[in-house]
């Protein structure tokens, strides 16, 4: 990690940002029903009410309305639609983060599910169909022509999407890859683009419109094809290994075509084979414990369709399965217990490309470097894990995280899953044994330069571990939306600097937990419900008995004219925190300081069951904080922690 990365981190957002971001352009939101979760103007409601006995209405108002200033001024082509409805009205920041996840909660099949998220986050019009049902397969012939259908109808959505681009930046895909290559190493590096290369990162950032976008969801919906499992595969005849594929295809196989436009699609036989996916377009093999490896790489559209075996993805230090590079690399694994490896931009990774990978079975593990497992600029990254327990490990940047343009996701739908992050770049603090994570559901922005994506970290079921260094578990960075959501499960989360529903810098993030008694430990600051710097997050669990131990601005604290907010509808919980800018508890606010407008911060516990704050049982309504009359924006104000018995019901609705 450079040196001036800790002063970046810390720099105040005074004057309008350099570049592409700030363009002052504006795009309205999307409406919203009355009913959200929290909403401090409404009367009637736990936290409405006590906003108006202690006269917070009008200091609030005004904490919101800087917010949306910044959000309007700063606008960047770039912003999520999500993140435009959070800046218009940051209290919504766990409805919308809920209603992101969505479509991979409704019961929808996968890939369309996919499909509606993304375009959804990149506000994208996209009309659900039923996908392309079942390909007919009924010989070794049939399974060519499936994998050429796959292969050769996702190579003209990846040309729509990379077209503008190209023309823009008057290169070829091979150059293209490698300016991408750059910048993800040097954002991996850095949150703040500097150095010789920044106008040739600069000249990326303004070549990605929404041009061609729509291909991206398009693309998700096509892939949405299921494959007969009825043909006798020991039954079909072999075929010789062509020579020019000799050395790059190891065991028997059933058919090898060389496709116009698309290259070598090949069909597997039943025993063990290697594949060198840096010269094959397509492959199926049906059974037997294979391997897969990219060496070389190169911005070449793959696609892989295993029906059975443990099997083994293999990357170098950059690329890997599932490296989508100015390409597409799409991997469909059917079972067995699987291990996926690669370096920078891998493991359903999306840079100017779409990187997917679904497997449906097996305990599977899976290791990553920077900007790897679910994560994108400019394009999508996606993994979904479809049952089993797995291993997930990942470096800087991974794990469900969206960069400008970009929308990551990693799905897990079953399973006692653990999700480590705590590898690659780092502290940015000079903290000893920790690391620069921005992963686990972080939406990340390049500051100065470009607004960030979306992104999702969804796991449905299981008993889960989240570990994480700093800036991970729910969190935005620069006009990003980041949401950590899990649905089920006793879970055990840790987090250094910025972690479990944070924001900095003008932006948006969420940890949402459904259910089952989960443990929260936060170390050093900001975590567990805070935000920095004109942001709003949250942390909400919906019921269990859980124990929250954080750190300083933490459990609902904002700072810097921000929204920081903890919430939990149920249980017997323990709030244990230091702090000070704890509990409710708002931290300074030097950076707009002479704007006037302070921040807001809450800590509600609802429904049954006791609260301990510390050693001591909470109840009531309490106004935190304090004034300094001889240094305002030295106030730790507004904030509110409060405690009641009500039964605070969460609104379904179907759109952020």
């Amino acid at each position: 990690m450079h040196e001036p990365l800790l002063l970046i981190l810390m720099l105040a957002v005074q004057d309008a940002p350099k570049g592409t971001l700030g363009t002052g352009e504006r795009i309205a939101p999307a409406p919203r029903d009355a009913a959200v979760l929290v909403d401090p103007f409404a009367t009637g409601s736990i936290v409405g009410d006590a906003v108006t006995t202690h006269r917070l209405a009008e200091p609030l108002r005004a904490t919101a309305e800087l917010i949306r200033k910044f959000g309007v001024e700063r606008r960047d082509p770039n912003d999520s639609p999500w993140v435009v409805r959070c800046f218009d009205e940051p209290w919504l920041v766990a409805d919308v983060a809920r209603a992101a996840t969505l479509p991979l909660r409704s019961g929808s099949p996968p890939m369309q599910a996919l499909a509606i998220t993304t375009a959804k986050a990149l506000g994208l019009p996209f009309e659900p169909s039923a996908g392309q049902g079942t390909l007919p397969m009924a010989d070794t012939q049939g399974a060519v022509f499936a994998l050429d259908f796959l292969a050769n109808g996702a190579r003209v959505h990846r040309s729509a999407l990379l077209e503008p681009v190209l023309e823009r930046l008057g290169c070829d895909r091979a150059e293209l890859r490698r300016r991408a290559i750059g910048l993800a190493e040097r954002s991996a590096q850095s949150v703040l683009l500097e150095g010789s290369e920044l106008e040739q990162d600069l000249a990326l950032i303004r070549a990605s419109t929404a041009a061609g976008w729509a291909a991206i969801p398009a693309l998700l919906a096509h892939l949405d094809a299921e494959l007969p499992r009825t043909i006798d595969w020991a039954a079909q005849e072999t075929t010789a290994i062509p020579e020019s594929l000799n050395g790059k295809v190891d065991g028997t196989i059933l058919a090898a075509e060389e496709v116009d436009g698309l290259g070598w699609v090949v069909v597997g036989g039943v025993g063990a084979n290697r594949y060198d996916m840096d010269s094959i377009a397509a492959v199926l093999d049906p059974s037997g414990d294979d391997r897969y490896e990219w060496t070389a790489g190169g911005a070449v559209d793959t696609v892989i369709v295993d029906l059975a075996g443990n099997d083994r993805y293999e990357g170098g230090a950059i690329g890997g399965p599932g490296s989508g590079i100015a390409c597409l690399a799409a991997i469909d694994d059917h079972a067995g217990h699987d291990h996926y490896r690669g370096g920078l931009l891998s493991i359903g990774a999306g840079a100017f490309g779409l990187g997917l990978i679904r497997d449906r079975a097996g305990d599977d593990r899976y290791e990553g470097g920077a900007w790897s497992i679910g994560a994108a600029m400019y394009g999508a990254g996606i993994v979904l894990d479809e049952a089993g327990a797995d291993d997930v490990r990942g470096g800087t940047l991974s794990q469900g995280v969206g960069g400008p343009r970009g929308i990551g996701m990693l799905i897990d739908r079953g399973g006692d899953d653990r999700y480590i992050a705590d590898f690659g770049a780092p502290s940015a603090y000079g903290t000893p044994a920790t690391n620069l994570a921005f992963s686990q559901g972080v939406g990340y922005g390049f500051r100065r330069y470009a607004a960030g994506g979306i992104g999702i970290l969804f796991d449905a079921s299981g008993d889960d571990r989240y570990e994480g260094g700093e800036f991970a578990q729910g969190g935005g960075y620069l006009h990003g939306l980041g949401v950590l959501h899990d649905a089920s499960g006793r879970d055990l989360y840790r987090a250094d600097r910025y972690g479990q529903g944070f924001a900095a810098h003008m932006a948006f993030g969420a940890l949402l937990d459904d259910a089952g008694d989960d443990v929260y430990w936060g170390r050093t600051a900001a975590n567990q419900g805070a935000a920095w710097d004109a942001s709003s997050a949250v942390l909400v669990d919906a019921a269990g008995n859980d124990h929250y131990r954080g750190s300083v601005l933490a459990q609902g604290s904002g700072a810097m004219q921000a929204i920081g907010m903890l919430i939990d509808l149920s249980g017997d919980d323990r709030y244990d925190a230091p702090g000070p800018y704890a509990q409710g508890e708002s931290g300074n606010n030097t950076y707009h300081c002479d704007t006037g407008v302070l921040s807001f911060s809450l800590l509600l516990d609802a429904g049954p069951g006791a609260a301990r704050i510390g050693d001591a049982q909470a109840t009531g309504t309490a106004v935190t904080g304090s004034a300094n009359k001889d240094q305002p924006c030295e106030s730790r104000l507004h904030g509110l922690r409060v405690v009641t018995p009500t039964v605070v019901a969460w609104p379904t609705r179907a759109e952020p």
